[in-house]
C-alpha cells in the first residue's frame, strides 16, 4: 500500500465489501487479510486520498496505490470526546 511517489502508507483501511471483516496496513504499508472467496471485493481507503476497489480473483499479492485528493481534507471533523478534568485538592 503506498501513495502516488511509492511511499508506504500506513493505518490504511482495507474492509472486504459487503462484510465488516477488515484490516489495517503496518508502518511500511503492508497488510494481510484472509478473503472468503475470489469474488471478493476490497475497499481501501485514506484520508487525504481517493479510495480504491480492487477484485481479488486469484492474486494473493495486491499492491494499490492510492492517489491525494486534498479537497476531501475539508470533511474531517476531530472531537476531543472522554477528556475528563480531575479537580486537585489542597491538602
Amino acid at each position: 500500500m503506498s501513495d502516488a511517489k511509492a511511499n508506504g502508507l500506513p493505518g490504511v483501511s482495507i474492509i472486504i465489501k459487503g462484510s465488516n471483516t477488515g484490516t489495517s496496513t503496518d508502518v511500511n504499508g503492508k497488510y494481510s487479510l484472509a478473503v472468503p472467496s475470489a469474488e471478493a471485493v476490497l475497499t481501501y481507503s485514506y484520508i487525504g486520498f481517493d479510495s480504491q476497489t480492487k477484485t481479488v480473483g486469484n492474486q494473493s499479492i495486491i499492491d494499490v496505490s492510492l492517489v491525494e485528493n486534498t479537497a476531501q481534507l475539508n470533511e474531517v471533523i476531530v472531537r476531543a470526546l472522554g477528556i475528563k478534568k480531575e479537580a486537585r485538592t489542597i491538602g
